[in-house]
């Protein structure tokens, strides 16, 4: 029965279809540009429903880079660095990925670079891109990694800040994105801004030093200028400082009893000692304690590498030494 009907509804449909075609010509037409006009306000219709989409879509990303933008507090320069590297974006308009995925964001750095080499034109600062990339924690390395500028001194480092000759200060960095601020152990009596200083900073992958200007200071806090020009120190020409403390001297390997002696000076990676009483040569595999010293409870493993004054002071290297011991005796020498 259903299908009868569908039949006679289809023949209805093909006669008012022909009696249509047999119609006048302007009617033809009319019905024609209808048609068209029809399909017209659709077409308009889907297109400005998909410009208000795309509008709102594009205020959207927009909220989302211009958020993230002062939440890491990114300064005119390096924003146009963000601008430039959106152009090689598949779609520009998702600036903000390029402030949260590294892989992104190198990945578009390299085709900058790629473009500044053929068009001498172009041009990028390295140390907007530097603040840039330390802001956005592109840059951090591991702390074994070497460090190429002060954007990536790691928090919680200690460093030595030498602002004369007789002036010295140890202390910790807290922080290093706009400028590097250090928490010292000692009171800071007198403004020290403008002047010039040297820092030294001990790291696991070596020792550091670098020139910089201080910008402010406070009771118990420094702020200094950055710089991209680093030099690294050997560890056993760093610090040495000249003591007369006891130690106690075993020989490895030696089941004799731990010998008295005296330390003449001692580094960050080694000492002189007393070698009346101990007659050791070089190469000889000695172990070092301190009876009795707060700043020094340890033992360290040593090697003799030369003698002196005629056998009686022999040098040593320490051996194995761990980061936070070498740093604990660091810190006893800056005291």
């Amino acid at each position: 029965m259903n299908y009868l009907i569908l039949i006679v509804n289809y023949r209805e449909f093909l006669d008012s279809v022909s009696k249509g075609l047999a119609g006048s010509s302007f009617q033809i037409m009319l019905a024609s540009i209808s048609l068209f006009f029809f399909i017209f306000i659709i077409i308009l219709i889907s297109k400005i429903h998909k410009y208000k989409e795309k509008k709102k879509l594009k205020l959207i990303l927009d909220k989302k880079y211009n958020n993230l933008i002062k939440q890491y507090s990114i300064n005119l320069n390096e924003k146009d660095i963000i601008e430039r590297l959106s152009k090689f974006l598949r779609n520009p308009e998702k600036k903000y990925l390029l402030l949260l995925n590294p892989n992104i964001f190198h990945s578009t750095l390299n085709k900058l670079r790629e473009l500044i080499l053929i068009n001498k034109k172009e041009h990028l600062d390295s140390k907007t891109l530097y603040s840039l990339e330390h802001k956005l924690g592109f840059n951090r390395i591991s702390k074994f990694s070497e460090l190429n500028t002060t954007y990536d001194l790691p928090n919680g480092l200690s460093v030595y800040v030498i602002f004369s000759k007789n002036q010295k200060i140890s202390g910790t960095i807290i922080n290093t994105e706009s400028e590097i601020k250090v928490d010292v152990e000692d009171r800071i009596k007198e403004n020290l801004k403008g002047k010039k200083a040297i820092i030294y900073a001990h790291t696991y992958s070596g020792i550091y030093v670098f020139y910089t200007v201080i910008k402010s200071t406070g009771k118990y806090q420094l702020s200094l200028e950055h710089t991209f020009k680093l030099k690294t120190l050997q560890r056993r020409n760093f610090f040495r400082k000249s003591v007369h403390l006891p130690v106690l001297i075993e020989k490895t390997g030696e089941p004799a009893e731990p010998i008295g002696s005296l330390l003449y000076d001692i580094s960050g990676g080694g000492a002189s000692i007393d070698n009346r009483k101990l007659g050791l040569k070089p190469n000889d595999d000695i172990k070092i304690s301190f009876p009795g010293n707060n700043l020094l409870t340890l033992r360290l493993n040593a090697e003799v590498i030369r003698s002196s004054r005629n056998g009686k002071t022999v040098h040593v290297k320490f051996n194995h030494l761990k980061f936070p011991t070498q740093d604990r005796i660091i810190r006893l020498i800056n005291k």
